[in-house]
């Protein structure tokens, strides 16, 4: 999850060394920033600082990490925040049930790649 979200300054300010999420990389390039500052609640708000750099994002790093360059899949990322955007929940819900339903049925629940895609 990219985006505005709240976190504490050990999630997203730790040494690569010890990362166990992609935030503090995020951080530490430059993909995300700090937004805002809770002091109340201790709470940073990190977001993406710009459309240059979520274009970037999107279309240069997160494929290699993704895995499939199929057009529909970085089209259908595309279109369900177009819907969410839009406060279009029908479509975006039907993006989505379709999106979940290319994932195999599989049996072997053993294997812990099926539960990262579901």
């Amino acid at each position: 999850e990219i985006g505005p979200k709240q976190a504490k300054a050990s999630i997203f300010d730790a040494p690569t060394e010890t990362m166990t999420n992609i935030t503090p990389l995020l951080y530490q390039s430059g993909y995300i920033t700090i937004k805002d500052y809770n002091k109340i609640l201790d709470l940073y708000t990190l977001d993406i600082p710009n459309k240059e750099v979520r274009l970037g994002l999107m279309e240069s790093l997160l494929p290699n990490y993704v895995g499939n360059e199929t057009p529909e899949a970085t089209t259908m990322v595309a279109y369900l925040f177009y819907d969410i955007q839009n406060g279009d929940m029908d479509s975006a819900l039907r993006r989505l049930q379709t999106f979940l339903s290319t994932i195999p049925y599989c049996d072997n629940t053993k294997y812990e790649g099926h539960y990262q895609q579901l």
